[in-house]
């Protein structure tokens, strides 16, 4: 499926699951995102620790920022300490409700 999906070029790709996950699962998650971002595809996802932070971890060990986004359901001061730290690296994250509320003024 891997061929498959760098045949057919880059994709835009969202990755969500849960906080609740084995160190193997993360590592796996991890290494799929890597994966995916040095072929090309552009990532995106939110920034709970678990599935999203291996998710995020992938992304930035593949150096090419420019193709994580990351999306915050709430404020980055309302993340964990732990998650602070690692989204302080991501270059293009957005806080939603401030996103919406700058868009639409309500």
């Amino acid at each position: 499926e891997l061929l498959a999906i760098q045949q057919q070029g880059p994709r835009a790709i969202g990755f969500f699951g849960t906080r609740n996950m084995g160190f193997m699962h993360q590592e796996l998650i991890e290494i799929l995102s890597y994966a995916m971002v040095i072929t090309k595809n552009h990532i995106y996802t939110s920034g709970a620790s678990g599935t999203n932070a291996a998710v995020i971890r992938g992304a930035l060990r593949a150096e090419k920022p420019e193709l994580l986004t990351v999306i915050l359901p709430q404020s980055l001061s309302k993340q964990p300490p732990e998650s602070q730290e690692l989204l302080s690296k991501v270059k293009f994250m957005f806080e939603l409700l401030k996103f919406l509320y700058d868009v639409f003024k309500f």
